[in-house]
């Protein structure tokens, strides 16, 4: 590469101790703020921003398979929001079609480990999507899932699994409003039917259960205990 004053200065290629070799535009010596990474034994490229020779800010991972990632950096590291390719070009977790990621010095290679993302958007081939937190695989944290059929969950999750304070929305009407436990009404909610009748309330096992109060469509209402889906006054 180029020279001024005994120093690297203009464009130039540099091979660092691994067999990486980077081309870019050296500044007395610093090294390139944007350039281009082939990795040793041809095993892909990077080209984008730069610091310390290391990937950092925004760029490209390239591998021969074909699959890539683009987004964000640190020190080296997928770190920030980004989307990882197979190599036709869709965006893969897992079997599942995958948007966006949020990453956390993931050091992922073949293929994308979601283990540490913190939020992603998964479409399923049925349609249905999740836009929320995510860790260890599973739907963990806040998120909303809208399901092929229609329904629509937004709250927190366990486990893959309604878990905490949420909304249940149903595409055929209706919805509940309140606290789940392993996917099912528990503890206080409001559950809304289509015909306009309604259930306020305790919950336990996805049926009223404890004080509460339903009112049909007439706005007649059973105010005492239930036990197991049953009013027993």
């Amino acid at each position: 590469g180029g020279w001024k004053y005994g120093k690297q200065h203009g464009k130039g290629t540099f091979q660092d101790g691994d067999g990486n070799t980077w081309t870019g535009i050296w500044k007395e010596n610093a090294p390139p703020s944007e350039g281009e990474l082939t990795y040793a034994n041809g095993d892909g490229t990077y080209e984008g921003s730069l610091l310390n020779e290391k990937a950092h800010g925004h760029g490209t991972e390239r591998h021969p398979s074909g699959r890539s990632y683009t987004g964000e950096w640190s020190d080296g590291s997928r770190h920030g929001t980004g989307a990882h390719a197979d190599s036709s070009g869709h965006e893969w977790e897992n079997s599942h079609l995958v948007r966006t990621f949020e990453f956390t010095n993931d050091q992922w290679y073949t293929g994308m480990n979601a283990q540490r993302s913190r939020h992603v958007v998964r479409e399923e081939a049925d349609g249905s999507v999740y836009d929320g937190e995510w860790e260890a695989g599973q739907r963990n944290g806040t998120g909303t899932q809208t399901y092929a059929n229609g329904d629509r969950y937004s709250g927190s999750w366990r486990g893959d699994k309604f878990e905490g304070d949420g909304e249940l929305t149903f595409a055929l009407g209706g919805s509940y409003k309140g606290y789940f436990v392993n996917g099912l009404f528990h503890g206080t909610g409001i559950r809304r039917w289509a015909d306009g009748s309604e259930y306020e309330g305790y919950w336990k096992g996805g049926l009223r259960d404890g004080f509460g109060c339903y009112c049909d469509e007439d706005m007649n209402c059973q105010f005492g205990d239930w036990k197991d889906n049953r009013f027993v006054g």
